[in-house]
């Protein structure tokens, strides 16, 4: 699996957010997060904590926040969409993301059980009584 993955559920599961890993506010700009990168990766870089694991991870969940808050694409998704629409855009494209936002939406759901309304079984049976394939088993 690919980091990006990884990193996302678990980000995902702990709840978590790529602004909190990076210590600043959501909707931070480019050279704030930068700023903060460059802090928290000198403080938590592996080099000057050698018998730190925990160190490690945190520089890992450190530098996978930079990659996705420094492209515009990923980090437009992801104000929008939080860790799911990062997962769907990995995996599908941005038009993936707008896709599956879209068929879940409730406004989807609601048109499209207007456009085919449920049949009651009545409906079922008389579709079934019509139906050319019925009229030759009767014959």
């Amino acid at each position: 699996m690919p980091l990006t993955y990884d990193a996302t559920q678990r980000l995902s599961r702990t709840g978590k957010s790529l602004y909190a890993v990076l210590e600043l506010k959501k909707g931070a700009e480019t050279a704030d997060i930068k700023k903060a990168y460059r802090k928290l990766a000198l403080q938590y870089h592996p080099d000057k904590n050698p018998d730190n694991p925990l160190a490690a991870e945190i520089f890992k969940e450190i530098n996978t926040a930079h990659a996705i808050l420094t492209d515009p694409t990923k980090k437009k998704i992801y104000d929008r969409h939080g860790s799911l629409g990062l997962y769907l855009y990995d995996h599908f494209g941005e038009e993936g993301v707008r896709f599956y936002f879209i068929v879940n939406s409730c406004w989807f759901k609601v048109l499209a059980q207007q456009e085919s309304p449920t049949l009651s079984p009545l409906d079922t049976l008389k579709k079934e009584e019509s139906s050319p394939v019925s009229t030759l088993t009767q014959i």
